[in-house]
């Protein structure tokens, strides 16, 4: 730390991650330095002890004893209790992106789920802020999304790598058009966001279309299951991913989403009724039903339990309370199992874990069940209004007997040695 002058400010670089220099005669007075701008900010707590951040404005624009003038001036306020960002947020002509992504993220989340809301962080952090973070939202219109669109697209004006926060390894932002599109996504809601509380009239994400994913569903055809059913056989495998081998069974013989597996507990099955009461989802409370095919592998491990942890897989090291981690790691050390002449004994382009939940669906597809039926046996939501999906999501009878023939036939191609 040392007091910001104009002089220093010619010395300081972007080294790689944006960071921030604090000035030594006023606390809480700043300047964040990013790849392509630095800005003067302060740091402060509001009236209900909330920590924020408020920008000064850009060097350049300001020097560094404007810039400190204006910090206390701010600090004057807050002492009296007026928030120089709510101040702003106010004035919709001076509201940046960054700030209403903020005040979105704050206030405007409602009831979305931890992994949304993660995701939703990373898209803002990574993508949306260092794009077209700082321009006031009155500038930002269809041309703009589209070519922020088409940078995320193209990654290389994102591409970086960071070190996690409180983890181990880092993450790495490449940018693509699953990161492209789900951005256009959470663009849209914001910027409705800011019409709902009238700082905006119009949404200049609306209509714009979503860049082309042109990479097929990966599923295992009725031949692959043998195969791959004989890989899951092979001693050495079992030997040493036995725990690892029937989650993916399971994955496999329901259709269900590998967190939904991993975090199975026993008290959420249903025997009688074969179904899974799944407090939560992607869509939700949910009561699924599962096969005869997966109702057989739950017995057998309900037989072979050895722990009194709650969960269906737990985790393997005693010290862990959990349940099973690691299984992409795992999935993909099976799937390099070599015969002993050094060949793979299964090779399946493009396959992961995700793959056995299409696999599951293109059989379902095969046995000449509808989209309706394969809706209800996945645990997708489905259009309220729709009286014949809404009939089949609430008839266990026939879900159940969907689910059987599935599984069934799942459960008899992995069993095929020949």
């Amino acid at each position: 730390m040392s007091k910001i002058t104009n002089s220093l400010i010619k010395t300081l670089k972007y080294e790689g991650a944006p960071r921030r220099v604090w000035d030594d005669s006023l606390k809480g007075f700043g300047i964040c330095i990013q790849k392509d701008s630095m800005s003067f900010f302060i740091q402060y707590r509001n009236h209900y002890r909330r920590q924020k951040y408020y920008t000064l404005g850009r060097v350049g624009k300001l020097t560094a004893d404007e810039a400190r003038a204006l910090a206390r001036t701010k600090f004057a306020d807050i002492t009296h209790e007026k928030d120089p960002a709510d101040q702003r947020r106010e004035d919709k002509s001076t509201m940046t992106v960054a700030e209403l992504c903020d005040w979105y993220f704050a206030e405007g989340t409602g009831l979305k789920k931890p992994k949304t809301l993660s995701h939703n962080k990373g898209s803002i952090e990574h993508h949306i802020k260092p794009l077209i973070g700082s321009l006031l939202i009155k500038e930002v219109d269809r041309a703009t999304v589209e070519r922020l669109v088409r940078d995320i697209e193209n990654g290389d004006k994102i591409r970086k790598s960071a070190k996690q926060k409180g983890k181990r390894g880092h993450i790495s932002v490449r940018g693509g058009i699953t990161a492209a599109t789900r951005t256009l996504q959470l663009l849209g809601t914001i910027f409705e966001f800011a019409i709902k509380h009238e700082k905006l009239n119009r949404n200049p994400a609306r209509g714009i279309k979503r860049p082309a994913d042109n990479i097929n569903e990966v599923f295992l055809t009725e031949d692959e299951i043998k195969s791959f059913g004989r890989l899951l056989s092979n001693p050495s495998v079992i030997s040493a991913h036995r725990a690892a081998i029937n989650a993916i069974k399971l994955i496999l013989l329901t259709g269900c989403r590998k967190g939904e597996i991993l975090s199975l507990q026993w008290s959420f099955i249903d025997w009688e009724n074969q179904r899974f009461k799944f407090p939560d989802t992607k869509t939700g409370k949910q009561s699924r039903p599962f096969g005869k095919g997966a109702l057989a592998l739950l017995q057998e491990l309900r037989r072979a339990r050895d722990s009194k942890s709650p969960f269906v897989f737990p985790a393997t090291k005693e010290s862990e309370d959990g349940y099973l981690v690691g299984i992409y790691k795992m999935f993909n050390r099976i799937l390099r199992t070599k015969d002993n002449g050094g060949n793979l004994i299964f090779h399946k382009e493009g396959l992961t874990l995700h793959s056995l939940r299409h696999t599951f669906a293109s059989l379902a597809a095969k046995l000449n069940y509808t989209n309706f039926y394969i809706k209800g046996l996945l645990g997708h939501s489905t259009d309220r209004n729709d009286i014949t999906a809404h009939y089949i999501h609430h008839d266990n009878d026939s879900l159940t007997r969907a689910a059987d023939r599935v599984s069934e036939r799942v459960q008899g191609l992995l069993a095929v040695q020949g």
